[in-house]
């Protein structure tokens, strides 16, 4: 898909990273005028975006950080979801939304008491279009659920999308506005001169850039940019054989491992993140933290998945999804995505003259195409956004040290984040 000769060096732009951000980052920049680089080390949407669900949530379930970081993230979020109705007539074709409305399912008293009281938060800070509804009420959305579900934390207006489609509609429509896309092609280095960002070094020669370069790794940030603290994270995704449609919204849960599952292992008992959704094409996707907790940091980019993670996902799906449970799991993927010290992305100028962030996102859907839009809008009006981006200058950071758990998953490090945030 890459559509252009290496002889070109020189552009307006640089973004390095194919998936959602990087490729609604240059179509923007593109739309507004600049010439743009887009480079890729592998193909576009081969990274965490092609590992994404497709939940379309504004406000992840179990955020318990505090007040002000849930009104940050609803602010962006919010908007991010109403971009989405859009881009169908922005890129010329169908990205799969369905607004089928949002689950965060509990399956025990102590998570309908966190659930009721998150709730409560998103209220204090204006996120009124959120409520609670008893069990019988979440059958009648989608009855497939277990017998031993509590209730739901539940927004009518969340859905599901197509990652894909975006991703790719993004990158297909910057191209006919002149994006040069360089795919299977790493950046090794940025250049600089005088403390300004001029260009990257690649494994296959250098490009130069006039006005700025974007960085959108999201997870690989660390190999480009180490000093900017944004940490990976492993996360499994699993896609079922197809069905009768079923209008599953994106639902998402505690599961507590328990001693006879399969995948239970007596040294890791803990609990973690289950999610699912539902495509057009009636594929059901689920996915959470595989069985067994990498070992290292750079472990997090080990795409594989075992047969352990097989067990314990058909599982838990049969337990908790039990009027489908005899569905089978066609296939399952890994990626990673990328953690900050308060879970709000990066996304602004740097330090570094012409240089910018556009990443640090543990949820896409709502959260890439607007980012990338918003960054663009900054970039090209001189500072200036149609939605305030403050709060995620990547710079909040630069008198901090952080010293992140040694072995972890998701719900490890949320829950350490938000441990941090409480002391």
């Amino acid at each position: 898909m890459s559509n252009i000769s290496i002889k070109k060096k020189h552009f307006d732009a640089i973004v390095i990273g194919g998936g959602m951000t990087g490729c609604a980052t240059a179509y923007y920049l593109a739309k507004g005028g600049m010439d743009v680089a887009l480079i890729e080390k592998r193909s576009v949407c081969s990274g965490a975006s092609g590992r994404n669900g497709g939940q379309v949530i504004q406000v992840e379930g179990r955020d318990e950080l505090t007040r002000d970081i849930i009104s940050k993230k609803n602010s962006i979020a919010f908007h991010g979801k109403k971009m989405l109705d859009t881009l169908n007539d922005e890129l010329g074709w169908d990205i799969e939304y369905r607004k089928t409305g949002g689950l965060d399912l509990a399956y025990s008293d102590h998570d309908e008491n966190i659930i009721k009281e998150i709730i409560q938060w998103q209220h204090e800070v204006g996120d009124k279009d959120v409520e609670y509804i008893e069990a019988s009420e979440v059958m009648d959305i989608c009855p497939i659920f277990g017998d031993d579900l509590r209730g739901a934390k539940y927004r009518k207006d969340d859905g599901n999308a197509n990652p894909f489609k975006i991703t790719y509609g993004f990158a297909l429509a910057g191209i006919k506005l002149g994006v040069s896309l360089f795919t299977y092609t790493s950046v090794k280095a940025i250049k600089y001169e005088n403390n300004k960002a001029v260009g990257v070094i690649m494994d296959r020669g250098d490009l130069y850039a006039k006005h700025c370069i974007v960085n959108a790794t999201n997870a690989w940030t660390k190999y480009i940019f180490p000093d900017y603290p944004i940490v990976p994270c492993k996360i499994l995704a699993f896609a079922t054989e197809q069905l009768p449609i079923i209008p599953l919204p994106p639902a998402e849960t505690i599961i507590y491992d328990r001693e006879g599952d399969a995948g239970y292992r007596e040294d890791n008992n803990e609990a973690y993140l289950f999610y699912g959704g539902s495509q057009v094409d009636g594929n059901i996707i689920i996915g959470g933290p595989p069985v067994q907790l990498p070992e290292t940091m750079d472990d997090h980019f080990n795409e594989d998945v075992y047969y352990d993670d097989f067990l314990r996902f058909r599982t838990i799906f049969a337990r908790y999804w039990t009027k489908v449970e005899n569905v089978s799991l066609l296939r399952g993927w890994g990626g990673a995505l990328g953690f900050t010290p308060d879970t709000l992305p990066l996304v602004g100028p740097t330090r570094y003259e012409n240089l910018y962030i556009n990443a640090g996102f543990t949820n896409g859907m709502c959260w890439c195409p607007i980012c990338g839009k918003l960054l663009s809008e900054y970039i090209l009006d001189g500072g200036k956004t149609s939605v305030p981006i403050d709060f995620m200058d990547p710079e909040r950071f630069s008198d901090e040290v952080f010293e992140w758990p040694e072995k972890y998953n998701y719900t490890v490090l949320h829950n350490y984040i938000t441990e941090k945030h409480k002391s």
